[in-house]
């Protein structure tokens, strides 16, 4: 359960290390997983096919990155205020969408894909090994991970040496919030169940604290 449990927080974790780099935060995450398995569980216990479901689910955590961009670019509210807002509201229509129940009921074929494990080491290890190596590959070896540096670094300076920033921060936070939500899904997967209290305050800072711990500057850069 320990593999498992670290697995789903360092999965998020890698997509919050690029939101921080490029000098935001996000503390909508842990609604956002709630959110993701919520959504991909509900599909699935009205007859959606279970890959359409997760698709589905990972989307819905996209759309919500997307919005705390937007708020943050356009309404020029501070990432901070932006993303709790967002943590508050998601919470809150999930909890209203399950009546505050877990949603459960899922496909073996699902739930195979976070219980079940190789050479006993469970799938979700090896997920998140595969998530890590992505998003390391994303920071250090392209362009959004240079342009994460320089955006966090300076935003003026990055604008003014021709990064699109408001792009870029609404592909980070779209990230982030796709992450999440996958990272909720598959704990569904594990649980058997979508919890809409799953994830929650707890997950956010377990999250934000591994990001810091790991060595990522809270002021970006």
């Amino acid at each position: 359960e320990l593999a498992q449990s670290g697995a789903l927080t360092f999965i998020v974790a890698s997509a919050s290390t690029i939101v921080l780099v490029s000098g935001g935060i996000d503390f909508s995450v842990g609604a956002v997983f709630a959110a993701g398995g919520v959504v991909a569980g509900l599909l699935m216990i009205h007859g959606m096919p279970w890959p359409l479901a997760i698709i589905l689910g990972i989307a819905s955590g996209v759309l919500i990155g997307i919005i705390n961009a937007a708020a943050t670019i356009y309404l020029k509210v501070p990432p901070l205020i932006a993303t709790l807002g967002t943590y508050f509201s998601v919470t809150g229509i999930i909890t209203l969408m399950t009546g505050g129940n877990a949603v459960f009921g899922f496909p073996n074929a699902f739930n195979a894909i976070g219980q079940d494990d190789l050479f006993s080491v469970p799938y979700l290890v090896y997920i998140a090994v595969v998530v890590g190596a992505v998003f390391w590959l994303l920071l250090e070896k392209t362009p959004l991970g240079y342009n994460s540096r320089a955006v966090g670094g300076n935003r003026g300076a990055a604008s003014a040496n021709g990064i699109r920033v408001r792009r870029h921060d609404l592909i980070v936070y779209g990230l982030s919030g796709g992450i999440a939500a996958m990272a909720g899904i598959l704990s569904a997967s594990w649980l058997s169940a979508a919890d809409p209290a799953a994830g929650g305050s707890t997950l956010t800072f377990q999250v934000l604290t591994a990001v810091i711990i790991g060595g990522t500057s809270l002021f970006g850069g």
